[in-house]
């Protein structure tokens, strides 16, 4: 259990409730599109960017709120998790779509605004002793169970949810390389947090 100054649990408390707005949100407009709340909670439920938010909120509000907090571990892994939503969307995905009105807020929402808030929460807070070089192997996890259950999922529906994982356009060969350049570039990702926050600790003395 790690304790947090009140600074880093109002900080935490603010981007929960932000990422809560923002799905909500994006249920709302789900639910005008689809008809039913229940039908926008399954159709939103197929995307990575979607379940990573909601993790990360409610690692938040328990940093925020609970006596027992999330591990450091825990926490890096799906702030890297979260912050590769934001570079994989915009190196990758932005252009699929056009969003216009509120399904714009919704967007910068939960692809650029939460992945920066997240990372520089970290970035201030996180226990940097508790971070080793070796941790982005491990926190890699996520995205690859998410990929597993997008895949058994899609394989039912045929409804891929991101073009790289694709399995009826560019078969399951073409998908595992994908992955496994993903997950190269999350490792990378949480390899350069570290790097970052070692910086910050020495230049802090």
């Amino acid at each position: 259990m790690h304790l947090y100054t009140l600074t880093a649990k109002r900080f935490a408390l603010a981007i929960a409730l932000l990422i809560f707005s923002s799905l909500v949100l994006r249920i709302y407009l789900s639910t005008i599109d689809l008809g039913s709340i229940s039908a926008a909670l399954i159709e939103l439920s197929r995307f990575f960017t979607v379940l990573t938010n909601f993790f990360v909120m409610v690692i938040m509000f328990r940093i925020a709120w609970a006596k027992r907090t999330p591990r450091t571990s825990t926490v890096s892994a799906f702030v890297m998790s979260l912050t590769g939503v934001g570079l994989v969307y915009h190196a990758l995905l932005a252009h699929l779509w056009d969003p216009q009105g509120l399904a714009l807020l919704a967007d910068h929402l939960v692809h650029t605004i939460a992945p920066i808030a997240a990372l520089t929460w970290w970035l201030c807070f996180i226990t940097r002793s508790d971070l080793h070089w070796r941790l982005p192997a491990q926190w890699i996890a996520w995205p690859l169970i998410y990929s597993v259950y997008a895949l058994i999922r899609s394989s039912f529906s045929q409804q891929y949810p991101y073009p790289f994982l694709d399995a009826a356009a560019h078969g399951y060969m073409q998908v595992f390389i994908n992955l496994i350049g993903l997950s190269a570039a999350f490792f990378i990702i949480g390899s350069v947090m570290i790097a970052a926050a070692r910086w910050m600790q020495a230049k802090a003395g």
